[in-house]
């Protein structure tokens, strides 16, 4: 295998693997809220409607 090649294909995959990582952080900073949370959100206004 050429060189060139090698480095070009190694650049290829680090640069896959570093956008890889940035949608999972991405992804996992904007999940939804769990059940529970929303649940304690919905007593909370509850509350504050009274």
């Amino acid at each position: 295998m050429n060189v060139n090649i090698a480095l070009t294909l190694d650049g290829l995959v680090r640069a896959l693997r570093r956008k890889a990582h940035e949608l999972a952080d991405e992804a996992e900073l904007h999940r939804p809220e769990s059940r529970d949370a929303d649940r304690a959100k919905e007593e909370r206004n509850d509350r504050s409607q009274r």
